[in-house]
């Protein structure tokens, strides 16, 4: 008998071990449950929206995100039920705007709501013949001009207007979006690109910064090629014959670097 009492005492004894901290974690989850409970039921108390870009580019302002975000102010965000912000729906609606690249919306415990924006990087100008313009970002896609900013780009001049259809529009900015890569990789192009013109056959020219001559770089095959040549006839002809003597330079053909005098 006394040996059985001692093997209970040591079976309870050994339950607590197990019992108590299980007790412990449903007591965390309950009063993890009631934190967050009482904390979704407060009204938030501001909004902060933080343009991440905004020294670079200013296609978009913090009133504009207020205005996307509260629906011109008849869904406001301060003094309204955390509970019933929708904060991806903000976000999707966010992204619908032309300019706005990235939108993450969180709220915190005080509670805020924080927005964070990032807006889409323009790396050409495009004008055709019809006088549309357009941007075309770092990601190959279109986006419109804005009234309130004007990004410093190269521009692009096309002699036509590509057929109002997907996949002619999608082939003419594919093609320029290649160019304009190239260009951006190098340098001396980048420096050198004040302006391109590019044609119905797609091959383009560049119009230098500098100097009044045409620089006809072709397709965009070979193009690490066409600006070594052009980079050895910038070196060691330009500076002997003079900026103004030719009016244009071609470096479409392989191996080739043809130059057109000005006519005197």
């Amino acid at each position: 008998m006394k040996k059985l009492i001692e093997k209970i005492k040591l079976f309870f004894s050994g339950s607590r071990i197990y019992i108590l901290p299980g007790i412990s974690v449903v007591a965390v989850f309950i009063l993890v449950g009631f934190a967050e409970k009482s904390h979704r039921s407060k009204a938030c108390e501001n909004l902060n929206v933080d343009i991440l870009d905004e020294e670079e580019y200013q296609f978009i302002n913090k009133k504009d995100i207020i205005n996307i975000i509260t629906n011109h102010g008849t869904d406001p965000i301060q003094g309204t039920n955390i509970s019933t912000i929708q904060l991806r729906q903000i976000e999707n609606r966010l992204l619908q705007n032309s300019f706005i690249k990235d939108a993450q919306a969180y709220i915190d415990m005080k509670p805020e709501m924080f927005v964070k924006i990032k807006q889409r990087i323009p790396v050409a100008r495009i004008e055709n013949s019809k006088g549309e313009q357009y941007y075309i970002d770092n990601e190959g896609k279109t986006m419109p001009l804005s009234p309130n900013f004007t990004a410093r780009v190269p521009i692009v001049t096309a002699s036509f207007s590509p057929a109002n259809n997907d996949s002619t529009l999608n082939k003419f900015n594919t093609v320029l979006f290649k160019f304009i890569a190239n260009i951006d990789r190098d340098k001396f192009a980048s420096a050198l690109c004040g302006q391109i013109t590019v044609d119905n056959r797609y091959e383009f020219s560049i119009i230098p910064r500098l100097g009044n001559m045409e620089i006809f770089m072709g397709d965009t095959s070979d193009f690490p090629n066409k600006i070594v040549r052009l980079k050895s006839f910038y070196k060691s002809s330009l500076p002997q014959a003079g900026w103004d003597k030719y009016s244009s330079i071609s470096v479409k053909y392989r191996n080739q670097v043809i130059a057109t005098e000005n006519k005197q």
